[in-house]
C-alpha cells in the first residue's frame, strides 16, 4: 500500500471521487511518488516507519499530483513538487540524529 491513497490525490488535484478516468495512472503516479520518497530518505540513511508520518502522506500525494499534472495540464504543476519536497525536507529533520538535505525552498531538482 502507498503512503498517500488514490482519494487523497483526487481531492488534492480536484477530482471527483467517481471519476475514474485518470485512476490507474494516479496510482502509478502514487508508487512513483513514493519511490521518490524512499530515495531521498534512503540517501539520509531512513526510511519510513508505521504508521505512516503525516509528513509523508503529505509529500506523497503532492508528488503524485505533480508527476500527473506533467502529463495533463503542467500549469502550476510546480507548486506540488515544492511542498512535497518541503514535507519530506520536515521529515527528515524531525527524526533525531538526521542532518537533512541541503535544498533551498524554491530549487528546481528536475
Amino acid at each position: 500500500m502507498g503512503y498517500s491513497t488514490l482519494l487523497d490525490v483526487k481531492q488534492l488535484l480536484a477530482l471527483e471521487e467517481e471519476d475514474t478516468e485518470f485512476d490507474v495512472r494516479l496510482r502509478e503516479h502514487i508508487k512513483s511518488a513514493d519511490g521518490i520518497i524512499d530515495a531521498k530518505l534512503a540517501a539520509q540513511s531512513l526510511s519510513v516507519g508505521s504508521p505512516v508520518p503525516q509528513n509523508i502522506i503529505d509529500a506523497s500525494k503532492r508528488y503524485a499530483a505533480w508527476l500527473f499534472r506533467r502529463e495533463v495540464d503542467p500549469a502550476g504543476l510546480e507548486t506540488f513538487k515544492l511542498e512535497a519536497d518541503f514535507f519530506v525536507e520536515t521529515h527528515i529533520t524531525s527524526v533525531p540524529g538526521a542532518t537533512g538535505v541541503d535544498m533551498v525552498i524554491g530549487q528546481d531538482e528536475s
